[in-house]
């Protein structure tokens, strides 16, 4: 898979659909996905890769969308690379032999130590169109209590270096007027007072 999670033609966002169908024929049960991931090294046509700086922000993406379509749990797919595999053989988030932890896992790290056990409560912007659309989630705590706003662009960032800085500005409408946005480290987290 080279699409990136949020891909009209993609196969990640067959969760959306999938939720839809699990809330109207058996709202009791709970969505896991067995299989997810990304292969970091392109070996040509027949195997694709996206790059390993892809490959983490794909799977934090991946996790944001996880989470809004109310997938219960998530396997990614897999802990190690397996180099003699063909198809899949480098998707996951720790190299084999000399190769070294790769920044999908370090990326993943220090998202579970900024969010932790916090949960999806809004979809604040949804836009998919990987030209001009932006992505907007408001998380907080199993009370409903807002403590994350997380955003990002849609785009296909396949075979880049380095994570992009270079993308213009994008203005995020809070979903109600007694929200304030404050800085803290590197989220923005929302301060929320109890008229909301």
């Amino acid at each position: 898979i080279t699409e990136t999670p949020e891909a009209a033609q993609g196969e990640f966002l067959r969760i959306k659909n999938l939720e839809e169908w699990r809330r109207q024929n058996m709202p009791h049960a709970m969505m896991n996905v067995t299989e997810f991931g990304w292969n970091s090294k392109d070996l040509g046509n027949d195997f694709p890769g996206v790059g390993e700086a892809a490959q983490a922000i794909y799977t934090i993406r991946a996790s944001l969308l996880m989470s809004r379509y109310q997938v219960n749990k998530a396997f990614i797919y897999e802990l190690f690379d397996q180099p003699g595999v063909t198809l899949f053989n480098s998707t996951g988030l720790i190299g084999r032999n000399n190769d070294p932890v790769k920044k999908g896992f370090f990326a993943l790290s220090k998202f579970q130590e900024q969010v932790g056990d916090k949960v999806f409560l809004k979809a604040v912007h949804e836009d998919y169109d990987p030209e001009n659309g932006m992505v907007a989630y408001l998380l907080g705590d199993k009370n409903g209590q807002p403590t994350h706003l997380v955003a990002w662009r849609p785009t296909n960032v396949n075979n880049i270096g380095n994570y992009p800085t270079d993308y213009l500005q994008r203005t995020i409408t809070l979903p109600s007027n007694n929200m304030q946005v404050q800085l803290n480290g590197q989220f923005r987290c929302l301060g929320w007072d109890n008229s909301a």
